[in-house]
């Protein structure tokens, strides 16, 4: 199957979608009968990767033209894919309840067979999730489509069509986000102001939204697996409570500092206190503003310094065209990444508005498409990595761009401005995604209560602003949870402590390269290569050779961005008194 991502027809899209539900429908049969023994377990494993990655390549189409605001081609594509991820789990049930099946010796036989080493954890898992009754599990599977993957489809679709008077003109939701960084004033507030009048608006539909969602999985978590959706989102992450929290136990430590930066921010601005419309505004007008060509240029430049696989990869994806820049206001106001596993590409999407904050996401996909090239030929059951090792890739190429400017932009004010765009990502993985954890867990335990009004999802937003902010931003938005896309990504609960996890990373990565000749380039490409295989704690402890569940790893990563507030703040009282 090789067909144009861009030009796909409904016919031949549907064509192959009946092709891979027939395989399908012979694997269960197969697996009905045969079941699964150390005799026939990795041809079991091997059919089920290939139709992983099937089903995938489809969902993603379907992914790229809700994303390119294909909305009048989308009902039709989705309905199709939707039929064969049904069947695709359905499939997977059938492997997972024969699995639970085995008596222990025949587990066993089956973990030792020949080719089986990379399968274990997975098979271990399997043989543990079955434990809900059958008729439960087939209803609930039944009801994903039309209950909860619907209330999240929703959620985009709504968004998508939302738009905004601004200047007396109408513009999409992420064109009006775009703004946040622009060098006018004016402009940041206006704008930032425009969006908390649609969200007053918009607010009671996309509560219930909110509401039907989390309420929707919370109740499939509990009566499938007995857990809550932080737990659910645990075991998918293949992370334990226990590293999260001595992650949070730290960052939270550190929050003084970072709200320090806050403040020597609005001083630099001549303000008492930072305005939330301000937090993106650059601190250099001169270094504001890039064209795209500039911007592709700056970014492969900067990856040179940190890895020439990176650089190589990047010259590759944006010459083969996989990069949609445009700022139109059809698009998805989200930047992201879709991996097309079967055809092996990535393509990126961005509202490109020349900001240095957007070059830097910009390099954060790019990111996400080097982790998707390293996957490719790995098994379709294993290119799915937790989302803290997701998010690495794309951090790290973040954090490549920033070190390599770091090296040629000397003057004390290009330094200052660099530094605030790296302090950027500090605040927001240390600051804004602890409050997005804080207000996910507040919200899910009140929701079992009962449905929330919106002003009580307003106050737990405002709450959940003040315990990592305490003050040191001006009137932030209590509407926060309309925007956050994250929230309603229904198959990915909690999606906030994995990026903050993923920055940490990021940073080992980058100061292990820095100790050692060869570079990280040769260890991170295995990190990524192998990310769909193994728990979080044992690729940590393998490449880096230390223990997530203790505060000294994320201590390190914490300590470098202080430093970096430490200079920042010098600057300021520095360029301040000139």
């Amino acid at each position: 199957m090789k067909y144009k991502v861009e030009t796909i027809k409904l016919t031949s899209f549907t064509r192959h979608a009946e092709e891979v539900k027939d395989r399908i429908a012979v694997a269960i049969t197969k697996f009905e009968e045969e079941g699964v023994s150390a005799g026939n377990c990795m041809e079991t494993f091997n059919v089920c990767s290939d139709l992983r990655m099937e089903v995938n390549q489809l969902s993603s189409i379907t992914s790229w033209l809700r994303i390119q605001g294909k909305h009048n081609r989308l009902p039709a594509f989705r309905s199709v894919s939707t039929e064969v991820i049904e069947e695709y789990n359905r499939m997977e049930l059938t492997l997972k309840r024969k699995l639970a099946c085995l008596e222990e010796y025949e587990f066993n036989e089956v973990l030792k067979a020949e080719g089986m080493s990379d399968y274990i954890l997975l098979t271990e898992e399997w043989r543990r999730s079955n434990e809900a009754a059958k008729e439960e599990e087939d209803l609930l599977n039944d009801l994903q489509v039309d209950g909860l993957k619907a209330w999240g489809d929703f959620y985009h679709t709504y968004i998508g069509k939302l738009s905004v008077p601004f200047h007396e003109k109408r513009m999409s939701v992420g064109q009006v986000l775009q703004l946040r960084s622009d060098p006018c004033e004016k402009i940041r507030r206006e704008s930032f102001y425009a969006l908390e009048n649609l969200w007053k608006e918009e607010g009671d539909v996309i509560n219930r939204i909110l509401n039907h969602s989390i309420g929707f999985a919370g109740k499939q978590s509990k009566r499938l697996y007995e857990m809550n959706r932080y737990q659910t989102s645990l075991r998918n992450n293949r992370v334990q409570d226990i590293s999260v929290q001595a992650m949070w136990e730290r960052v939270d430590a550190y929050q003084p500092v970072f709200r320090a930066y806050l403040n020597a921010k609005a001083e630099w601005m001549g303000k008492s206190r930072l305005a939330a419309y301000d937090f993106w505004a650059p601190i250099s007008i001169e270094k504001s503003t890039f064209t795209y060509d500039e911007a592709v240029s700056f970014i492969l430049i900067q990856f040179g310094k940190v890895s020439q696989e990176l650089k190589v990869f990047a010259e590759d994806v944006i010459e083969k065209g996989w990069i949609d820049a445009e700022n139109r206001p059809s698009k998805s106001f989200a930047a992201s990444c879709i991996h097309f596993p079967k055809t092996r590409e990535s393509r990126v999407n961005l509202s490109f508005d020349g900001s240095f904050t957007n070059i830097l996401t910009l390099a954060h996909e790019l990111g996400h498409a080097f982790h998707n090239e390293q996957l490719n030929g790995e098994q379709g059951l294993h290119q799915t990595p937790p989302l803290p090792l997701a998010e690495t890739s794309s951090i790290f190429a973040e954090l490549a761009v920033l070190e390599g400017a770091m090296q040629e932009w000397t003057d004390p004010k290009d330094r200052l401005f660099l530094l605030d765009e790296k302090l950027k990502l500090s605040v927001m993985n240390f600051l804004n995604i602890r409050s997005r954890f804080v207000f996910e867990r507040a919200f899910e335990e009140e929701r079992e209560r009962g449905f929330i009004e919106i002003d009580k999802t307003d106050f737990i937003m405002r709450q959940a602003w003040e315990a990592s902010y305490q003050g040191s931003l001006v009137d932030p938005p209590s509407r926060f949870w309309a925007l956050v896309p994250h929230y309603y990504m229904t198959n990915s609960p909690y999606y906030n402590y994995p990026y903050t996890m993923g920055y940490l990373i990021s940073l080992a990565c980058i100061a292990k390269g820095k100790q050692e000749e060869e570079g990280a380039g040769v260890d991170f490409r295995l990190l990524l290569k192998n990310s769909g295989k193994d728990t979080i704690e044992n690729l940590v402890r393998r490449y880096f050779e230390e223990d997530i569940a203790t505060a000294d790893f994320w201590e390190k990563g914490l300590e470098e961005c202080a430093e970096d507030v430490r200079e920042f703040t010098y600057l300021v009282n520095l360029l301040g008194e000139n």
